[in-house]
Parts: structure tokens; C-alpha cells; sequence
């Protein structure tokens, strides 16, 4: 499975009626910066932190959750390939 970082907070915006103006001013970033940094699979941590404040959800919580559902699955079909 990969994650792009910068899909899962435009989904997250979309969801919730946040435009990447609104955020932009959150982050006194300019818009059409965000929108290229928007557009990248992976990001700074330290803007993913700052996206995460300011919009008031952890997106590093939502990474850990799907990293580790990924690696139950992983886990269960490595044991159903060994013979018993």
C-alpha cells in the first residue's frame, strides 16, 4: 500500500469543506505553494505537524493506523504461506 501524505490531508480538506486558502492562512504560507506541496506523495514532518495543528487532526496518527493494519496483513499472509 503507499500513502501519499499530500492526498490524505486534500481528502481530509475536501471532507470537511477546508479550502487550501483557509489552510494557506493558517500557515501564512502562500497558496500556490501548498498546492504544489499538496501535490507530493511525502512531506516535511514538521509541516505535516504544523498542517495537523492547524486543522486540528493528526495525520501522523492516521499514518501510524494504516502502516500498522499493513503490517497485520503482511504478518497473517507470511504465516499462511508457511506450511504447518
Amino acid at each position: 500500500m503507499e500513502y501519499s501524505i499530500g492526498q490524505t490531508i486534500t481528502d481530509y480538506m475536501k471532507g470537511n469543506g477546508i479550502k487550501q486558502i483557509e489552510l494557506a492562512r493558517m500557515l501564512n504560507h502562500d497558496q500556490g505553494d501548498l498546492n504544489r506541496l499538496l501535490r507530493h506523495k511525502s512531506m516535511n514532518l514538521d509541516m505535516v505537524i504544523r498542517i495537523s495543528k492547524a486543522l486540528k487532526f493528526n495525520f501522523l496518527d492516521d499514518l501510524s493506523l494504516q502502516l500498522t493494519s499493513e503490517i497485520i496483513e503482511e504478518e497473517q499472509s507470511l504465516k499462511q504461506e508457511k506450511p504447518i
